[in-house]
């Protein structure tokens, strides 16, 4: 299929509640975790070239 876009959102369901799933609950848990360590390297390396390297593996982060 050649330029079919596909849809990757879940079906929601108007009537009733959505539930969230344990692997989206595990990927957000992931995140906040990367997030955490990041500004934990911050910490750890408070200069410039460590602000840029933090801000380089957030945008990587964000990007994921």
């Amino acid at each position: 299929m050649i330029g079919a876009k596909l849809d990757f959102q879940r079906v929601r369901n108007p009537d009733g509640h959505n539930r969230v799933t344990f692997i989206e609950l595990f990927f957000d848990l992931v995140f906040v975790f990367a997030i955490t360590q990041l500004s934990h390297s911050l910490l750890e390396h408070l200069t410039p070239l460590g602000a840029v390297q933090t801000a380089m593996l957030f945008l990587a982060v964000w990007w994921a």
